[in-house]
């Protein structure tokens, strides 16, 4: 990326939240062409043009994930501008759910600093800084606990997957997606779960329907299945439970209506051609 273009051509813009200006100007993370062009710390992912970074200061408690991304394609810029969609990167959208993640209470990565490259007034070059969320991945956690503490984690996910799905986002979530900072010691209590990695196509609410929740159930519990075959149908029943009074929509027709209509997705989902024709899927209709 050329830095010699004139200030009316190219723009740069960089935040830092306050809490973490100081140690992240210690630690040299105050540089922006050292936090998109540089290579700080450990690369842990890299796939098209987008790389994940962690980054350890000083202090080994102190440990930040870097993401950053290159320039959308033209196409996906211009397909935005179709639809009078201001252009994004991917980083950019992840930030505006973890505002959004933040408005409805639920517990998400802390950003600690963000900033973003123009041309012309397009996004060039994007990076988000977020802070290590301590704890223990879910989904591994999951395969390797026993039935009581899936449940605590599945009743976790539910009541997680019906307060953004109440409040009009249908994005999909996957047990890698959270991390388990807390397990009650009473088993019936649900995990203190925390979410991660939340870029997402659509950054806006959309009108509540019972077929969009129906299609966001029916995909997050046939990924679930798809890695983690022994999912029993009590455990489902309480994600059910928690799902349904987090979306404080709680009276009997509307979970039937969200059973069928659920079962019916689930059917086509797994059937022949289905994305997930691989997995057998516990009887919706029977789920209580």
């Amino acid at each position: 990326m050329r830095s010699d273009l004139p200030g009316h051509v190219m723009g740069i813009a960089m935040t830092i939240d306050p809490r973490f200006a100081y140690m992240l100007t210690t630690g040299g993370l105050n540089d922006f062409d050292q936090l998109v062009d540089g290579e700080p710390g450990q690369l842990v992912k890299h796939k098209q043009g987008r790389q994940v970074r962690r980054i350890t200061l000083s202090d080994a408690n102190n440990v930040f994930y870097l993401h950053r991304c290159a320039a959308p394609g033209w196409l996906s810029i211009v397909r935005q501008l179709l639809h009078l969609k201001k252009p994004t990167t991917p980083c950019e959208r992840e930030l505006a759910m973890i505002r959004v993640t933040e408005r409805l209470g639920i517990g998400v990565m802390t950003p600690a600093a963000w900033g973003r490259r123009t041309v012309m007034g397009l996004p060039r070059q994007s990076f988000l800084l977020v802070e290590n969320v301590a704890g223990e991945e879910v989904m591994t956690l999951y395969a390797q606990s026993d039935r009581t503490v899936r449940m605590q984690l599945l009743t976790a996910m539910g009541g997680l997957l019906g307060r953004l799905n109440g409040a009009g986002y249908f994005h999909r979530i996957r047990l890698r997606d959270l991390i388990c900072t807390q397990l009650p010691s009473c088993g019936k209590a649900p995990a203190h779960i925390v979410m991660i990695d939340r870029e997402a196509a659509r950054v806006h609410s959309q009108r509540w329907a019972p077929h969009r929740c129906s299609d966001c159930l029916a995909r997050c519990y046939c990924k679930l299945v798809q890695l983690h075959q022994d999912v029993s149908r009590v455990q489902m029943s309480c994600f059910l439970r928690a799902y349904i009074e987090a979306m404080a929509q709680g009276d009997r027709s509307l979970r039937r209506k969200l059973l069928r209509c659920t079962a019916t997705m689930v059917q086509k989902l797994t059937g022949e051609g289905g994305k997930y024709a691989t997995i057998t899927p516990l009887p919706w209709k029977h789920l209580r």
